[in-house]
């Protein structure tokens, strides 16, 4: 990966092992793309996703996502001082949008809590040992996509999601979760693993992938609202 510089072109990154990544800051932040990649060696296969159906999956989330620049500390800054430029001029040719047109519409969010619902509320405590509350902290901030969730919380705040999480245990060859279900839980593996299966049509159900002890799965379908994508088998 290169960047611009005073001397000529910069490199700030080295892409070397399948499953790297890159090209989501531009997608996350509907910005101009900020580094150049280039294909090394004898050339390089990559999977590629466009931007509306990056969007799609993503939905909500990209706002959540969209905090970890920092994970790109060689040129972060420069991409933030160049998204803030363009922040702010694509805010002032709003303002002259608006006032063309009254009558445009905004963006629409998931929807939030009601005042209502969250009277009297309290959160769930599932009573766990000091050991079994550090140990799921750990997993929590050692997994990536967990952080996507989870990493802007105080440690405080990622207690009270510890300790509303409880313990569920299921036998070999039964589903956690079945696609075309209804979504209950969101589910972190302490133990054992699960395959992952998905039924395309009128296709039997084909194992897409396999989880183990520290995954996540199950948090799209509450996420969203949504009913399950697949179906998780012990």
């Amino acid at each position: 990966a290169y960047i611009g510089g005073d001397q000529g072109e910069i490199e700030v990154k080295h892409y070397n092992k399948p499953g790297d990544y890159f090209g989501e800051i531009a997608l996350l932040t509907s910005a101009t793309r900020k580094a150049t990649i280039r294909a090394a060696g004898e050339g390089c296969t990559v999977l590629s996703v466009n931007r509306h159906d990056f969007g799609l999956v993503l939905g909500p989330i990209k706002d959540i996502l969209g905090k970890s620049l920092d994970k790109y500390p060689q040129y972060a800054d420069f991409i933030r001082e160049e998204n803030e430029l363009e922040e702010t001029e694509r805010a002032e040719q709003e303002k002259i949008d608006q006032m063309k047109d009254s009558n445009r519409r905004a963006g629409v969010s998931a929807p939030a809590i009601s005042e209502e619902r969250m009277k009297g509320w309290k959160a769930p405590v599932n009573e766990k040992s000091p050991e079994t509350r550090d140990k799921i902290k750990q997993i929590i901030e050692t997994n990536e996509k967990l952080q996507v969730l989870f990493g802007h919380l105080t440690d405080k705040a990622k207690f009270s999601v510890i300790d509303a999480m409880f313990p569920q245990s299921c036998e070999a060859g039964a589903n956690l979760i079945t696609q075309g279900e209804e979504g209950d839980n969101f589910y972190i593996i302490d133990e054992g693993t699960f395959d992952v299966f998905v039924q395309r049509g009128t296709n039997p159900p084909g194992k897409v992938c396999e989880y183990g002890p520290g995954a996540m799965f199950g948090e799209l379908a509450l996420m969203y609202n949504a009913m399950r994508a697949a179906t998780v088998t012990a």
